[in-house]
């Protein structure tokens, strides 16, 4: 297991296990941690009102999903494209029965910084009352790619 912060990868949560996960200041209660309407940022889709109904059991707001700026600058645009995608995956947004997903292609596209882009995304932030969508996560990974 990698430390990292206050988080050790383990498992992804779905649906949501909030318990303990809250913001921590009052006034950043419900919503973004980035700012949505800032130039390159890369916000994240609002879930359908299906999702909310299924998902949203709380009733909590619904706010933006932005990714950290820091992150997302780096990103081209097929990878911009490739978060968006994870991200619905993950999220059961995508219209088939199941939630998750599977990046392959050529070496050198960037699957990696995609990963790492909605990992720590979905660790700090999710799109109802801002909270955390996950709190650990499994990164299986070839021993060659962290030499």
């Amino acid at each position: 297991m990698v430390e990292v912060g206050y988080t050790t990868l383990c498992r992804y949560l779905w649906p949501y296990h909030t318990s303990g996960l809250r913001p921590s200041t009052k006034s950043s209660q419900y919503r973004s941690h980035f700012d949505a309407t800032a130039d390159d940022a890369l916000v994240l889709p609002r879930p359908t009102q299906n999702h909310q109904l299924k998902y949203n059991t709380r009733g909590l707001p619904v706010v933006d999903v932005v990714v950290d700026p820091h992150l997302s600058l780096k990103l081209r645009p097929h990878q911009r494209e490739g978060v968006i995608f994870l991200y619905e995956c993950m999220m059961s947004m995508r219209e088939y029965n199941g939630s998750g997903a599977i990046l392959a292609d050529e070496m050198g596209l960037g699957k990696s910084l995609q990963c790492i882009s909605l990992i720590w995304t979905l660790l700090k932030q999710g799109p109802y009352g801002g909270l955390p969508v996950m709190r650990r996560v499994v990164v299986v990974t070839p021993g060659s790619l962290v030499k």
